[in-house]
């Protein structure tokens, strides 16, 4: 979704009055599928290697630390070239061996994210990181409970990386696979912009989340925290205290309203128009029962507050802000969960306001609610096509 003010509660979406009621009267829809399969830009996953950065000379495969995985990696380079050419003679040989003796050991050098200061921007997916020979930025930085065990509330030789939210959702950070004692906290503030570093009298960035030894993770650590679209976080990056060494940082955003167990709650909908956007929701398991591969969504749940039973209620992507070719589908909550009862679902709606470059596009339900009954509304795009929308309640 697109905007939100609150930093420590799920976003809501944005939303824009019109000035529509609870309505009666038909509308007319139709469906088609002949249209050509238009393809829509995948997400980029960040990470990498960024931020290994403890890695010296001799340290053949950026360890942190000159051993004998190096000295392997440099007998089966032997008489070739390349990085185990350490005096760069033009050949791998028993100077480079003697070079990479007298290197061993952990490397010396801090990693170039040691310091808050100095954090590393990452994305989602996987980034390899090194915390030998990093420091403790000490009490300034301390964290509280869950974090705080045994006595100790710090995260020992810590490094620092930088996420901005893609979208309104929750951000899962984990280190579960590392085979040392991990730390992770993750700082934030309450409004958008570039984040500073935690510590001092006038800062607001504060410890949103963090975690010691996360459950089925052995001694690794896992926070899940919630995120708003444009905001930037620091992750933080350490050890229990005297642990340190190599790792993997597993960095996962999941959109809010991805799903209809984590619908966006809408309260009344009379009037109501709601701006969002699927760009950042991933390929999920459900799909309407109109559209053609309709893999991603954004879901929304209100309960009919009009009164009476032949309340007509209708929902349209028809306007200027939708700009992908969008599948609608509306249930109705019963005994079996929020896909119980299928209400309508809509591939393309005919007028002028759902067309796309002259063709219909867009989409349009309507249907008789039943008071207090609780909708669940399914914004999809047909063939996995992605985009921004607003959604009409008339």
């Amino acid at each position: 979704m697109h905007t939100s003010t609150s930093l420590f509660s799920r976003p809501a979406s944005s939303l824009l009055a019109i000035a529509v009621l609870c309505s009666t009267g038909g509308i007319a829809a139709a469906d088609r599928s002949d249209r050509p399969q238009a393809s829509q830009p995948t997400k980029e996953v960040g990470g990498g290697v960024a931020g290994i950065g403890c890695s010296c000379f001799g340290d053949l495969d950026a360890s942190g630390i000159v051993d004998a995985a190096d000295l392997a990696v440099l007998l089966g380079a032997w008489g070739g070239v390349g990085a185990a050419d350490l005096d760069a003679n033009g050949g791998v040989d028993a100077a480079d061996l003697a070079l990479l003796l007298g290197a061993w050991g952990f490397c010396p050098v801090a990693p170039a994210n040691d310091l808050c200061e100095n954090s590393i921007e990452i994305g989602e997916g996987v980034t390899a990181f090194c915390t030998i020979n990093a420091t403790s930025n000490g009490p300034v930085y301390g964290v509280n409970s869950p974090c705080n065990e045994f006595g100790y509330n710090s995260i020992y030789a810590d490094v620092w990386y930088t996420y901005t939210a893609i979208g309104d959702g929750e951000l899962t950070v984990s280190t579960c696979g590392t085979t040392w004692d991990t730390r992770l906290a993750v700082y934030g503030i309450p409004f958008a912009g570039p984040i500073g570093c935690p510590g001092g009298q006038f800062s607001l960035v504060g410890v949103i989340g963090c975690n010691d030894d996360a459950q089925n993770c052995q001694t690794g650590s896992k926070v899940t925290v919630p995120v708003v679209a444009g905001h930037q976080y620091k992750i933080r990056v350490g050890g229990f205290i005297g642990f340190e060494g190599n790792g993997t940082l597993d960095v996962d955003f999941v959109s809010a309203g991805s799903s209809c167990l984590d619908a966006i709650q809408l309260g009344s909908v009379d009037g109501l128009s709601v701006s969002g956007t699927t760009l950042d929701n991933d390929t999920g398991a459900d799909q309407s029962p109109c559209g053609l591969s309709d893999t991603v969504a954004e879901w929304y749940s209100f309960e009919n507050t009009c009164p009476g039973d032949n309340t007509k209620i209708t929902i349209s992507t028809c306007n200027e802000i939708t700009d992908f070719d969008t599948v609608l589908t509306v249930w109705k909550q019963g005994m079996n969960g929020c896909t119980d009862t299928l209400v309508e679902c809509n591939d393309d709606a005919t007028g002028a306001a759902c067309q796309i470059g002259g063709l219909q596009r867009k989409s349009r339900v309507s249907f008789f609610a039943s008071p207090g009954a609780i909708y669940y509304v399914r914004v999809g795009g047909y063939n996995g096509q992605k985009g921004d929308f607003a959604i009409n309640f008339g």
